[in-house]
């Protein structure tokens, strides 16, 4: 019983981790936008719609980071700001890359 408890103690713990990182990174999208991008080839052409259909398609992440990395932005894409700042980071983007 003793290790039972031991064990549901820890992975409370674990799952409490896991969830802060998964704020923390999803903060940190909503923050710097241009991240998303790093995620994915052509993120930035995406909108919103497009980020969430990436984020339900993929199965099997290739690593724990990248499993990370995608709750992060599933997590991001559920704040109502991000709509928004996504929005402005593509435009800004777009307005730099047309100058180049």
């Amino acid at each position: 019983m003793l290790n039972q408890a031991f064990t549901d103690a820890m992975t409370a713990r674990a799952d409490a981790a896991i969830g802060e990182l998964v704020d923390l990174g999803a903060r940190q999208f909503l923050a710097e936008p241009w991240r998303v991008a790093r995620l994915a080839p052509e993120a930035e052409r995406l909108n919103v719609a497009g980020l969430r259909r990436l984020t339900a398609r993929r199965r099997r992440p290739a690593s724990l980071n990248a499993g990370l990395a995608r709750a992060q932005l599933a997590r991001a894409l559920q704040a109502e700001d991000f709509g928004k700042i996504w929005f402005r980071w593509r435009t800004e983007w777009r307005i730099r890359n047309a100058q180049a």
